[in-house]
């Protein structure tokens, strides 16, 4: 099982691409390339388009793993504000259930 750091370090990195993918997607529909023939500027504004349609979807799954991660105690708080890992929360064993669960089901 991953130690919460490792679990915070996931997710902020997750959040990060999140962000990034997101910004990318605005920043490339902000950008306008006019060709001068018709059927290739339709060509470039729907793989504009399509490519753009797949940064949000990066952008969406990334919130969503966030979000398991942050269900897992790693990830960020409810709030939208990351979580502080302290050098303390590094070195702690892990003490969840979930090793416990584990044993259990041997």
């Amino acid at each position: 099982m991953a130690r919460p750091a490792e679990i915070a370090a996931l997710a902020e990195a997750l959040g990060c691409a999140g962000r990034t993918a997101e910004a990318a997607s605005e920043e490339l529909l902000d950008t306008l390339a006019v060709l001068g023939d018709r059927s290739t500027q339709d060509a470039v504004d729907g793989l504009v388009d399509e490519i753009a349609g797949v940064l949000r979807e990066v952008s969406a799954t990334t919130q969503e793993l966030t979000l398991g991660l942050a269900a897992l105690g790693g990830g960020p708080a409810d709030d939208g504000s990351p979580r502080t890992v302290t050098p303390a929360d590094a070195a702690a064993p892990d003490t969840s259930a979930a090793p416990a669960a584990r044993q259990g089901r041997r």
